[in-house]
């Protein structure tokens, strides 16, 4: 009697333990996943499952996953009787902000401040938790105003400023840093690697050159990875490497009067690549250099005599390896084509076709043109789903069978190669699965630009914060201010104490510029 007495309390005291647990534990909406965060001067919390957009102060630290709520709930020792949609806290004053979504009663006690709503059939309850009765009147302000905001239904997402407007902003300015720091506010979303707030801050780090910030970036963007061993092999046993590469290339290139060379745009170093191949090219007999990333009508603009590349001239040719591709171009003689389909009842590719034949064989026979693509646009051979790209339909329309050549179907491979620049034959990797449809890839491990200056300036960032530092051509400026309006042919991002050899030429003046993150002059220097 006296066993079955003890086993039968110990059931009951481990049940009610059991039931003590379950009744403290939080519980968490599982629509909480959708949650997702916008940070400007507020924060933005959007829901797309409920169409719900709230507009909270930029001070509120919001928590992202269910066991850093759930130990909040209990650290703070919050009782709520609905499911959890959103929970965050903030130091001063000391205070949480809970939404739980559900039917029951919230629980109202002298430190807790509840506010409830029903939107499209589901109660919501938006709840200021706080511990000194002093921060009352600021934590009711708060909530109050968060309510108050609130959105929901179809226009949920009106009054959001995005990354866009950031990037729109800044347009034709060259303020890097302080554009990449107003983008990074807005956090790159999990698991989207090619999202556009990615895309931002990988193109604005990218035009302040070889940094942590961009390798950090890129680092994020290619760590899911997975080699193929077979393409491995490839890159091990294939030899052409280096300048042996760049000369088989413009080998390959006399004997077609079009070459393609695709990029991404927020790799640098596919520039640096045509920047090295342009003097070779233009003894080949290449005539015509024609951008996707030029706007039109730069082109006609930048044919002028005595022209240079503007911060009007295109978006990605503010990066300063395309300005000095273009400055190169131009000294060459390479005539310019911007060949971009701005028609929106066409095709974009057979827009992009039509302008680049028109503008060069189909009004000169004997033109050679170098062409700078985006990454598919040089494909030879249609997509599974049947869609032709710009290089099939110069086959199929023109009968102009281009060169081309991918920097970025294999660029991932990249650190396989002891070279800096690797040539590869499509035919070496015939046996390849879903390989790219160009002539050639190239692995591209260039990073630092091509020297084209003859002398140095050695500068320290004295400044007790990271600078944007860049340099203009004095011959490119009429009056003092004109540096405004320029691109400089060389930036850097430069950390407090960091020195750095910066270029120039002696025989012509440069002037230095050191900006902050909030686009202030901090220097101003004329170096010759």
């Amino acid at each position: 009697m006296l066993l079955n007495f003890l086993r039968n309390s110990f059931a009951v005291l481990i049940l009610s333990v059991l039931l003590l647990i379950t009744s403290c534990t939080p519980k968490i909406s599982k629509i909480a996943i959708h949650n997702r965060f916008v940070k400007n001067f507020n924060t933005h919390i959007l829901n797309d499952s409920l169409q719900l957009h709230f507009i909270s102060p930029a001070d509120i630290t919001y928590l992202t996953t269910k066991k850093s709520i759930k130990q909040a709930i209990n650290q703070y020792q919050i009782k709520v009787s609905n499911k959890v949609l959103l929970l965050g806290t903030t130091i001063s004053p000391n205070y949480q902000f809970l939404i739980t979504m559900g039917s029951k009663k919230e629980q109202v006690n002298p430190k807790k401040l509840i506010l409830d709503t029903v939107i499209n059939g589901k109660e919501f309850h938006l709840i200021g938790n706080y511990q000194n009765k002093t921060d009352e009147q600021t934590v009711t302000a708060d909530i109050k105003k968060i309510f108050n905001q609130l959105k929901a239904g179809k226009n949920y997402l009106q009054e959001l400023s995005s990354v866009m407007d950031i990037v729109n902003g800044a347009m034709n300015k060259n303020l890097f840093l302080k554009t990449l720091t107003e983008i990074k506010q807005f956090e790159i979303p999990k698991n989207q690697r090619n999202s556009l707030e990615m895309q931002m801050q990988l193109t604005y780090s990218s035009f302040l050159g070889n940094n942590d910030i961009y390798k950090n970036l890129i680092t994020q963007q290619e760590q899911f990875f997975k080699p193929q061993d077979s393409i491995v092999n490839v890159i091990t046993n294939n030899k052409i490497g280096n300048d042996l590469a760049l000369a088989a290339i413009v080998e390959l290139a006399k004997s077609t009067n079009m070459l393609m060379i695709n990029e991404n745009h927020y790799y640098p170093s596919h520039r640096l690549l045509v920047l090295a191949l342009l003097p070779q090219l233009k003894e080949a007999g290449y005539t015509h250099l024609a951008l996707e990333a030029l706007s039109s009508p730069a082109d006609s603009l930048l044919n002028l005599p005595l022209a240079y590349p503007k911060l009007t001239t295109g978006f990605y040719s503010m990066e300063q390896n395309y300005s000095n591709l273009l400055r190169e171009a131009k000294k060459l003689g390479f005539r310019f084509v911007a060949y971009e389909n701005n028609d929106s009842k066409k095709d974009r590719e057979i827009g992009q076709a039509e302008n680049l034949y028109n503008s060069t064989i189909g009004k000169d026979k004997n033109a050679k043109v170098l062409v700078i693509a985006g990454v598919d646009h040089i494909l030879e051979i249609p997509s599974t789903n049947g869609k032709k790209w710009m290089a099939t339909i110069m086959q199929e329309h023109y009968h102009i069978n281009p060169l081309t050549i991918s920097q970025t179907h294999l660029n991932s491979y990249r650190n396989y190669s002891q070279f800096k620049y690797q040539l590869l034959a499509i035919v070496e990797l015939k046996d390849i699965k879903s390989i790219a449809a160009v002539d050639y890839f190239i692995l591209n491990n260039q990073i630092e630009p091509v020297n084209l200056w003859d002398s140095i300036y050695k500068y320290q960032n004295k400044h007790q914060q990271t600078v944007q530092i860049s340099l203009f051509y004095q011959k490119e400026m009429k009056n003092d201010f004109d540096y405004q309006l320029n691109i400089p042919y060389f930036t850097r991002l430069l950390v407090s104490k960091q020195s750095y050899s910066l270029p120039f030429n002696r025989n012509e003046k440069a002037l230095m510029v050191v900006y902050d993150h909030l686009g202030t002059v901090l220097e101003k220097t004329l170096i010759n």
